[in-house]
């Protein structure tokens, strides 16, 4: 049809019309919303069980001892064993002990308690010292507990009982690991398996430990495979320790019953005094040759 006739224009109005009112009934197009950011919350850590009465003590008293660097920077080792009182300590560290010796195994005769120990282990390191618990037949569990308590990192094991928890032990203990030669310098006490730990030391000492017995030095093979080498004991004082040193190049020297006095328990200031200048000198002079 034309645009310009009657009937266009009619029909034109009409769809117009429609049109609009189409747009009335579905009323104003409502304005796009955004949708909120989302954010989440971190997720909440599960408390922690509080340790056990038991393991909170242990590692309270771990953190309290002192480093094992505390002990005189030396290859060879000095030590006194058989120590009794704080007094005694005291005058081995001045001396110049590295390592100083208390029996803790309480049917010895110079057994100390635990508070003495606690004494003596306090008044060894004021003076650049250690402090070594002896155990002859104690448990790991006992020998663990008792170290802590007293706060020493050193455990010497002298007996089959301590002997056989050593592998039990903790790894913050240093070990001396003593071993029984007899007269003829042949050693009788069964090593360590390979499987197990390596101790830091060992010490080698005569059949029955602190009775002043000496063995045939000269024929000794020391066992080897240790962290620090051994300590050579037995029979030593502080008229033979140069000799003993020079005979076998061990990498340290213990004593008990040698440089005790007349009582047999306390330490004789001099006999203390001249054993350590004696062990200085000969370690000095064989380190010296090599």
């Amino acid at each position: 049809l034309p645009s310009t006739s009657p009937l266009f224009e009619n029909i034109l109005s009409l769809q117009t019309r429609m049109d609009c009112g189409r747009l009335h009934c579905l009323g104003p197009r409502a304005p796009r919303r955004s949708l909120p950011s989302i954010s989440f919350a971190p997720k909440p850590e599960r408390p922690r069980s509080p340790p056990g009465r038991a393991t909170a003590d242990r590692i309270r008293i771990q953190r309290a001892l002192p480093s094992t660097s505390a002990i005189r920077k030396t290859d060879h080792l000095i030590k006194v064993c058989g120590v009794i009182s704080a007094e005694d300590a005291t005058l081995a560290a001045e001396r110049g002990a590295d390592l100083v010796g208390m029996i803790l195994w309480p049917k010895a005769g110079r057994s100390v308690s635990q508070e003495t120990a606690r004494a003596i282990a306090d008044e060894a390191r004021r003076h650049g010292s250690e402090a070594v618990g002896v155990f002859v037949d104690e448990g790991a569990e006992t020998i663990a507990s008792v170290c802590d308590a007293v706060g020493i990192r050193y455990a010497q094991l002298h007996g089959d009982g301590a002997r056989q928890s050593f592998a039990q032990l903790p790894e913050h203990l240093r070990i001396i690991y003593v071993v029984h030669a007899d007269r003829g310098g042949t050693i009788q006490t069964a090593l360590p398996e390979a499987t197990q730990r390596v101790p830091d030391w060992y010490l080698v000492d005569s059949m029955k430990g602190g009775s002043g017995e000496t063995f045939d030095w000269d024929a000794l093979r020391p066992p080897s495979g240790s962290r620090h080498g051994w300590l050579l004991a037995g029979g030593l004082d502080h008229q033979n320790v140069s000799s003993a040193i020079n005979a076998t190049r061990c990498n340290g020297v213990d004593v008990s019953s040698g440089v005790c006095d007349e009582t047999k328990l306390k330490k004789d200031p001099h006999k203390v005094a001249a054993y350590i200048r004696g062990a200085q000198q000969a370690f000095s002079e064989y380190t010296n040759e090599s």
